[in-house]
């Protein structure tokens, strides 16, 4: 039985035509852990990250995030990606 649950959900537009002007957004990932990605180009992201205490003694973790490209021009089309992150925490 899950006692306590907490979802955080961002989104985001970009549009940074020129590398030296991309930008670096912080996004929430598990305790101990941090996730800054640098976005550059044309294009949408999307995080999800979820907490779950299960039990007094056992936390589990869950981000996922995914970026695509669709607004780039035909010429500079940049593939899209995805990242999974799980972290399980047991406290004795």
């Amino acid at each position: 039985m899950v006692s306590n649950l907490s979802v955080w959900l961002r989104q985001g537009l970009f549009r940074i035509d020129d590398w030296d002007d991309r930008i670096y957004v912080y996004e929430r990932s598990a305790p101990g852990a941090f996730n800054v990605p640098a976005y550059y180009g044309r294009g949408l992201w999307t995080a999800l990250m979820l907490s779950a205490r299960i039990s007094s003694e056992l936390k589990l973790y869950l981000r996922a995030s995914y970026t695509a490209y669709p607004f780039m021009p035909q010429e500079k089309r940049k593939p899209g990606k995805a990242e999974l992150e799980i972290q399980y925490v047991c406290s004795f």
